[in-house]
């Protein structure tokens, strides 16, 4: 095994960066020897550490002959994903993403970014292939286990994300099932997205597909929602009873979390098209009635030190909170969606959501800063639709938007002649201070 190890070193290092050598290597027959050893030493690598180490140096020598070499590149992924060779566990990819050992994981990861970095052709192969449908659920499974990892596997898994939607090719590997993995690949995009902050990515991330995928987890979460709050004891207090699932409220919770921010992040700066594309779909009657279902089953709690410390709800309590807290989050897409966008707005003014946004235009001490993105979402709902600032004036939103807290502090709130709601300090009682 150790000779063997040795041979791949130098097969590596002969390969790395040099097409004549990568090609002699082909025609010599060692690019095979080479697969047929990576899927011999990972059947073994969980017995005898030696087999660990054959196979991360063969998965770098693999990685190595095929960077730069189309040929080679084509050839690798044609053979592996051929139709008679495409159970996922008889490919390359598996046996390498399948081992018990990061170093070999990491090696598997190397091989398939630069087997697809370049070439657009080769990456929709790959998605297109169970080995894509694989890598899909590692992406989702290791991004949906903690947000602040910086492992060197994650960073690999996100350079190949990035790969695959700069070739327009992720919806290939989108499931809109509700299960973790699903959720954590919808934390990818949206990691892709605050990272490279442009309208035109934003474009480029909500395809159909993607949207599509967010009405149905939506429309899922609301479903199993209701039934959470069906079986919730005491219409006041909101806590859910013993016979409630707390792990199908923690698989809503994620979920909901990670669809909310992915929307968050695509409709932050919108082009025309992307406005176009969500106006005809779903997304605006959704987020209203998923605010509208949490304002409903889940009131404002006034003292919710009481509660946090009362043993007999605390359980419950924790995973409720967590639901509660995107009803900011869901005024802010109202907001964005809104912004500058007719359509949006009189959609809103006709699903409610331009009262439930009045209606949270009060401070309410579990929700930092939900009245300041409420006073937001108003503004762009107003913002030049004389529908909207007529239903307002109804509304009575003068009133809405007070509070006494702002009072003593020498601020008022009025709306202005283009239905704007305006945060003013009053002269008076600034001049007698």
């Amino acid at each position: 095994m150790m000779a063997l190890a040795d041979l791949c070193v130098f097969v590596r290092n002969a390969a790395a960066m040099d097409q004549t050598n990568q090609d002699n290597s082909n025609s010599a027959g060692i690019f095979d020897d080479i697969v047929c050893t990576i899927k011999a030493t990972t059947r073994h690598d969980v017995v005898y550490a030696e087999a660990v180490n054959c196979a991360a140096l063969a998965g770098q020598a693999l990685s190595n002959m095929v960077t730069g070499n189309k040929v080679l590149r084509h050839m690798l992924l044609e053979n592996e994903l051929s139709k008679s060779n495409n159970l996922s566990s008889n490919t390359i990819y598996w046996h390498l993403l399948a081992s018990t050992s990061n170093k070999v994981i990491i090696a598997g990861l190397v091989l398939i970014l630069n087997s697809l970095k370049g070439d657009p052709g080769i990456t929709r192969m790959f998605c297109l292939s169970q080995a894509g449908r694989a890598l899909a659920a590692l992406i989702g499974e290791r991004f949906g286990e903690n947000e602040d990892d910086e492992a060197e596997e994650k960073t690999l898994l996100y350079a190949i994300l990035c790969v695959i939607i700069e070739s327009g090719c992720f919806e290939l590997i989108l499931t809109d099932e509700l299960i973790p993995s699903t959720c954590g690949f919808l934390d990818a995009l949206a990691v892709y997205c605050n990272n490279n902050s442009d309208p035109v990515v934003y474009n480029r991330v909500a395809t159909n597909g993607l949207l599509q995928t967010i009405y149905l987890i939506f429309e899922s979460c609301s479903n199993n929602l209701s039934r959470i709050f069906q079986n919730t004891s005491g219409a006041e207090s909101g806590i859910p009873d013993d016979s409630v699932d707390m792990q199908t409220v923690m698989v809503v919770h994620h979920a909901l979390g990670s669809a909310i921010s992915i929307i968050g992040s695509i409709t932050t700066d919108m082009t025309p098209a992307l406005v176009a594309r969500i106006s005809k779909g779903d997304l605006v009657q959704q987020t209203t009635a998923l605010l509208g279902l949490l304002s409903k089953n889940l009131p404002r709690i006034e003292k919710a030190s009481v509660r946090i410390n009362d043993p007999q709800i605390n359980s419950s309590m924790d995973s409720v909170t967590r639901l509660f807290m995107f009803k900011r989050d869901l005024i802010r897409i109202i907001g964005n969606l809104a912004y500058k966008n007719s359509v949006a707005q009189d959609q809103m003014r006709e699903y409610d959501g331009l009262a439930l946004v009045l209606d949270h235009m009060r401070i309410d001490e579990n929700h930092p800063f939900i009245k300041e993105y409420a006073v937001v979402a108003l503004r762009n709902l107003l913002e030049g639709n004389d529908a909207n600032q007529e239903y307002v004036r109804r509304m009575g939103a003068i009133e809405a938007v007070q509070d006494s807290r702002m009072t003593s502090a020498g601020f008022h709130t009025r709306i202005d002649a283009d239905g704007r709601p305006l945060i003013e300090r009053d002269q008076h009682k600034h001049e007698q201070q």
